[in-house]
């Protein structure tokens, strides 16, 4: 017994030790964001359950204020980023962007959002963004189904990323073990935090991140037929109203996004069913290194692409 206390106390001796030593590193280089940088926006859902992506459909919480990397989020009375919508003016084209966190504007300001960065380039032009992260395809096509009667557009333009074919999450929960608060709240258990979801799914037989991409863009897969079934809802709805197709803008790094084999395949799709607006940027850089989302330079880029593909 003395043995097994001597180990217990040496064993905390060293993890205080290591604590220690670890938050000396972070007060001299941050290993983790900021707590002032947390997104502190919240989500209601509309329908559906939130492990299905096909049935689910939500929006932020309506006219709150929150923050997104320091940044003031606020949200309108319908639910979404920015202010509330305005009327449609006569003669004037109405472009409505829908997409998903790239559109949305996480980590940076409201107005380096490329949305209105196109807009005042072409301020001929009533861009409206209507975007929520988290969405993929099948919000896309219940938001336009859902508010393209009260929004009218003339034009419809959906920012896609490599990530919308893939709507199957119920696999990707992340595991944590049950451990103290005292444990669990230490700098040293949230840098090792990360390596434990890969660990248990690698023991448990459960499919990665990676794994699951793969399968969702595989030809069969059923989260491909979804989202296909989705662009094609999204031309239908543009067909009953007598719109052209809606327009594919296409929010990657291109570069990259070929080497992970998934650009091609998406890009043919959206050639098949959508109209190709605009192809991924030569170089997209992050807000930082604890935010992957691209920064107000990047999302300049896409803004200036997008002004110049819309009609004049």
């Amino acid at each position: 017994m003395r043995r097994t206390a001597s180990l217990l106390c040496l064993v905390v001796w060293i993890g205080l030790w290591v604590e220690g030593l670890v938050r000396l590193a972070h007060w001299i280089t941050p290993l983790e964001r900021p707590a002032a940088l947390y997104d502190t926006v919240r989500m209601r859902l509309l329908a559906g359950t939130w492990m299905d992506g096909p049935s689910r459909f939500y929006t932020y919480e309506p006219n709150m204020v929150g923050s997104t990397y320091g940044h003031p989020f606020r949200v309108n009375s319908e639910g979404f980023r920015g202010p509330e919508w305005r009327a449609k003016r006569h003669g004037i084209t109405r472009v409505l962007v829908i997409g998903d966190s790239m559109t949305s504007g996480i980590g940076i300001a409201e107005k380096e959002r490329y949305t209105e960065v196109a807009q005042r380039r072409r301020p001929d032009l009533d861009i409206i963004n209507l975007s929520v992260q988290g969405w993929d395809a099948p919000q896309y096509a219940m938001a336009l189904e859902r508010y393209g009667e009260l929004l009218q557009p003339d034009i419809v333009v959906i920012g896609l990323y490599l990530n919308d074919p893939w709507t199957s999450f119920e696999f990707y929960a992340p595991y944590h073990p049950a451990l103290p608060a005292w444990v669990a709240l230490s700098l040293t258990y949230r840098l090792v935090e990360p390596f434990y979801d890969p660990l248990h799914r690698f023991t448990h037989g459960i499919p990665t991140r990676d794994q699951l991409m793969q399968q969702a863009y595989a030809p069969s897969s059923n989260d491909w037929q979804i989202f296909t079934a989705s662009l094609q809802r999204l031309v239908d709805w543009t067909e009953r109203h007598s719109l052209r197709r809606p327009l594919a803008l296409l929010l990657v790094n291109a570069p990259e996004a070929t080497a992970t084999g998934y650009y091609a395949p998406l890009l043919a799709a959206c050639r098949a069913l959508l109209a190709v607006c605009v192809e991924g940027v030569s170089r997209s850089r992050p807000v930082s290194r604890f935010e992957p989302h691209p920064d107000g330079t990047t999302q300049i880029q896409f803004g200036l692409r997008l002004a110049g593909a819309l009609p004049r």
